[in-house]
């Protein structure tokens, strides 16, 4: 037992150095990114989760392909804007000046065939846009993928909490034109 654990040790041992190497350049990536962004100072940002691979983390999970899910943080911004990098510099997150289109691409969304199912892409977008409320699914307003020559448009509904505990309902629309940043709608619609 004891020569078994040092040779598992070192079997493992390169394949967690390269994901810990991985997560921590996406970690920077996003925050240079997000400081550009928003104007703060890189050295007052903390990226989250400080650590991938544990136990319980809700990051895991919206990982898609080589982008990390991720959130930065600074003072007067916690929890401060979600969305995603990867250790080779792409990023995606609501001010980023190329919008959500590397989450797009990541998520396969041009090839009907190859994409992830439209649940799990809301989810995603849900995470990038965490300030229009958490996803829902209502009669007469279900989420969707339209693709035209016009570029890809993804629609989903979202509720979130008012000041006074009355619920308010939203439809949020991103837009991936051919060329060109991908841009987000945001519309206030009834309740059902």
């Amino acid at each position: 037992m004891k020569r078994t654990l040092p040779i598992l040790v070192v079997f493992f041992s390169p394949s967690l150095a390269a994901a810990d190497t991985e997560h921590e350049l996406a970690r920077k990536v996003f925050a240079v990114s997000v400081a550009e962004a928003y104007g703060v100072p890189l050295e007052t940002i903390t990226v989250q989760p400080v650590h991938g691979g544990l136990p319980d983390n809700p990051y895991d999970p919206l990982k898609t392909g080589t982008l990390f899910a991720l959130r930065a943080d600074w003072s007067g911004h916690n929890p401060g804007p979600a969305g995603f990098a990867a250790a080779d510099g792409r990023v995606a997150f609501a001010r980023c000046p190329d919008g959500v289109r590397v989450l797009l691409q990541a998520c396969n969304i041009s090839d009907p065939k190859k994409s992830l199912p439209l649940e799990d892409i809301i989810k995603r977008l849900a995470w990038v846009y965490r300030g229009a409320g958490e996803p829902v699914e209502m009669p007469h307003h279900t989420g969707k993928i339209e693709r035209t020559d016009d570029g890809i448009r993804v629609v989903y509904h979202t509720r979130i909490g008012g000041p006074t505990g009355s619920l308010q309902y939203s439809q949020v629309e991103i837009l991936w034109p051919p060329s060109g940043p991908t841009t987000a709608r945001f519309k206030k619609i009834p309740a059902p």
